[in-house]
């Protein structure tokens, strides 16, 4: 059916109304309480009788259908004025009444469907946002302009008067290498400058055959697939880039890269509002937290 119908349409759209319809015959045929095929043959006929019949036979099977009552009462409005003859329809205005028929038949589908629609783009949007490296084209990156960075980055102020106080492990950086297991953006409203979570891995622990690995809120958990203790390095780390260059960089890095990536190692930050109250405060439970200054990436 729906076949006959769109070739229909396309006969339509080129002013082949002979056949369209015989197409739409044949639908009404098999299916004589058709709607579509009653209300598009409307656009075939000429003789406003013939229009009229066919109207009424779209609204007994659908009394509600906006397009085909307001096709009657055009029609009505003509019938009480007398004038000369119409034009010929122009296949703009027949484009016109197509689209106008596709829209109203928009909303004869059942709702369920658009909710099936709407909870797999949910899903979608949820493991693109906690499974891949995208701050989705800029929309959900940090305001660096609007964050001053103050006393080699132990204080940051927001034009909102929030702050945030880092403390730091040590002076020296430390350098992260080896193969990237996961990566994730990261927005975490309290804490907006924290962007990514990036496993690095070295040695056993860089083969998924020997080692299995999870990261999940911004905690990582690992296994061994062997009976052997595995030998090497994993390290998850929390990520406050010094620039939005780093930030840059760090948005390229992808699962199976080899990375190097350099910093001052942060023990603690504390978060305060515009008055000075306190509002939390980060800290690694078995994890690196770093203010990273260089990065390195080999895809």
């Amino acid at each position: 059916m729906d076949t006959l119908i769109k070739k229909a349409i396309q006969a339509i759209t080129v002013e082949d109304f002979q056949t369209a319809k015989k197409l739409l015959a044949s639908i009404l045929k098999e299916d004589p309480q058709n709607e579509q095929a009653w209300l598009y043959l409307t656009l075939c006929v000429a003789d406003p009788q013939q229009k009229q019949e066919c109207l009424h036979r779209v609204l007994s099977i659908n009394p509600n259908n906006q397009h085909a009552l307001r096709a009657q009462a055009r029609l009505s409005n003509r019938s009480n004025k007398p004038q000369a003859a119409p034009p010929p329809v122009k296949s703009k205005s027949i484009l016109f009444n197509i689209a106008d028929i596709f829209i109203d038949s928009l909303f004869k589908v059942p709702t369920e469907f658009y909710l099936v629609i709407m909870f797999f783009l949910l899903i979608v949007g949820a493991f693109t946002y906690t499974r891949l490296n995208t701050d989705f084209f800029g929309l959900m990156s940090p305001n660096f302009a609007a964050l001053t960075i103050m006393n080699q980055h132990e204080t940051i102020r927001d034009e909102q008067g929030a702050s945030w106080e880092i403390t730091y492990e040590g002076h020296q950086n430390t350098a992260f290498e080896g193969h990237v297991r996961h990566v994730s953006f990261n927005r975490i409203n309290k804490f907006p400058f924290l962007t990514h979570d990036i496993l690095i891995t070295s040695g056993d622990y860089a083969d998924p055959d020997l080692v299995y690995t999870n990261v999940s809120n911004h905690h990582f958990y690992w296994q061994s697939l062997s009976s052997e203790q595995p030998q090497g390095s994993i390290n998850l780390l929390h990520v406050v880039p010094e620039t939005e260059e780093v930030y840059q960089q760090l948005l390229k890095i992808r699962s199976g890269d080899t990375v190097t990536i350099s910093g001052k190692e942060v023990l603690r930050i504390d978060a305060y509002d515009s008055l000075g109250k306190s509002q939390g405060w980060w800290k690694d439970t078995g994890c690196n937290t770093i203010l990273v200054k260089e990065v390195s990436v080999e895809h």
